[in-house]
């Protein structure tokens, strides 16, 4: 299964388009229209018993592995990213921490 994304500055949403090819044909997902419906405070009220979206076991981790390259594309980084980047700039403020107690007096 192979996800495209199109947005454009007119749009307030992401377009998503799920793909996958079998052989030599072509298959394309349905449209799916995400709104949202009204259960109530959120206290004792029961989640509905069929999914949002539900994904053929055997697709799952390609689903997955390719929203998260759309996600990446799109300006939206994973928070692993988000760690590794935190990590490297903590890192690198350390470092030159490290450099002006070192190098104190010898430039």
């Amino acid at each position: 299964m192979r996800i495209i994304a199109r947005m454009g500055w007119e749009y307030d949403r992401i377009d998503l388009m799920f793909v996958d090819r079998r052989g030599e044909r072509l298959f394309v997902a349905e449209p799916l229209t995400l709104t949202m419906k009204d259960l109530g405070d959120g206290g004792a009220v029961r989640l509905p018993e069929t999914p949002t979206l539900s994904i053929p076991r055997d697709h799952a981790k390609e689903f997955f592995e390719s929203m998260a390259k759309v996600a990446g594309e799109r300006g939206f980084p994973s928070p692993s990213e988000e760690h590794v980047k935190g990590v490297l700039k903590a890192t690198e403020g350390h470092l030159e921490d490290m450099r002006r107690l070192v190098f104190k007096g010898k430039r």
